[in-house]
């Protein structure tokens, strides 16, 4: 078997993003992909994983791309030549959503169960080098509002929500750097025009149920109409969109059973831009400029990964040692 490398893929959209769920909810005709359990929006590992192969199959030969992804389903493949690929991506969560408010240009809001989530997934796929946010967590109360840059307002407004002085902690170090370290997440083209460092200044840890509400209904919707010859309206339906500025965290892994590390050379590849995964489309809308989204992909490789959940040892949290190899 293999050794454990792993790969982590930070995913900001540059213009609205629709990744559907193929029936309406509520008022919305066309609502974006949302966790069940959360209501946050979600990128599918279907929509990753295909725009991926799409990348390589106009880069690199049929073989390759049949040993990281599998073979064409619609190629009748039988037996051997059926076999899964070498590659396992997982969906994109919420990392950072980017909300109105009254206080700063852009607030990008978060909140302790994303981060912590986030540490956790980071921890088991052997990534937890990468972005290390274990010891900053827990020193966050979780009544409170954190504000990665200081301000002197008396009150901070994010979208319909007020947030009064003495619920506000505004400029710790701690938090300022929390924000930098997400935002390593974003690809150099972030660095180079202020993105990121915009994005530093202007984090914002919400507790929990707050976040969840505005999660519920702070995303953009959109009326949509479809004409008729006579320039008369044959069709009306609300569409929802996740808003430019988002960010998503992934995670690329070598199929248990691999006899090869297609991580490495999926990575490899991606790093040498061949293919050229620095911009990439997703989702429905391609034509009206949806769904183009900034990706950096950065490898880890560890020594040894255990289960982050041991329930053979009273369920405690296991731990992962992880070496950073890029």
């Amino acid at each position: 078997m293999v050794q454990q490398t792993t790969a982590l893929i930070g995913i900001y959209t540059l213009t609205p993003l629709h990744m559907g769920t193929g029936q309406a909810t509520g008022a919305v005709d066309l609502p974006v992909a949302r966790e069940s359990h959360t209501g946050f929006p979600v990128i599918p590992a279907t929509g990753i994983k295909g725009k991926a192969r799409d990348g390589f199959e106009e880069a690199v030969d049929k073989t390759l791309v049949k040993k990281l992804f599998g073979p064409d389903l619609d190629s009748g493949s039988q037996g051997e030549d059926a076999a899964a690929g070498g590659l396992i991506f997982t969906e994109a969560q919420l990392v950072a959503l980017p909300l109105r408010s009254l206080n700063l240009p852009i607030a990008w809001c978060t909140s302790r169960l994303v981060l912590e989530r986030l540490v956790r997934n980071l921890a088991t796929f052997g990534c937890a080098n990468l972005v290390d946010l274990k010891e900053i967590l827990p020193n966050l109360a979780t009544d409170k509002v954190y504000v990665s840059r200081a301000m002197n307002d008396k009150v901070l407004v994010i979208e319909d929500m007020t947030f009064m002085e003495e619920e506000v902690i505004s400029g710790r170090e701690d938090v300022l750097a929390l924000a930098g370290r997400l935002a390593s997440l974003l690809p150099v083209p972030a660095a180079e025009d202020g993105t990121a460092d915009r994005f530093r200044q202007s984090l914002v840890i919400l507790p929990d149920q707050e976040f969840l509400r505005l999660c519920e209904r702070g995303l953009p919707v959109q009326a949509r109409i479809r004409l008729t010859k006579m320039k008369t309206n044959d069709n009306l339906w609300y569409e929802e969109t996740v808003p430019p500025d988002t960010l998503f965290a992934a995670f690329v892994i070598n199929r248990p059973g691999s006899k090869e590390d297609m991580v490495s050379t999926f990575t490899d590849r991606a790093g040498k831009k061949d293919p050229d995964l620095t911009v990439v489309q997703l989702g429905g809308n391609e034509t009206v400029g949806q769904g183009w989204c900034w990706w950096q992909v950065r490898r880890a490789q560890a020594e040894q990964v255990k289960e982050s959940l041991d329930l053979k040892e009273g369920g405690g949290a296991g731990r992962a040692t992880e070496r950073s190899a890029g």
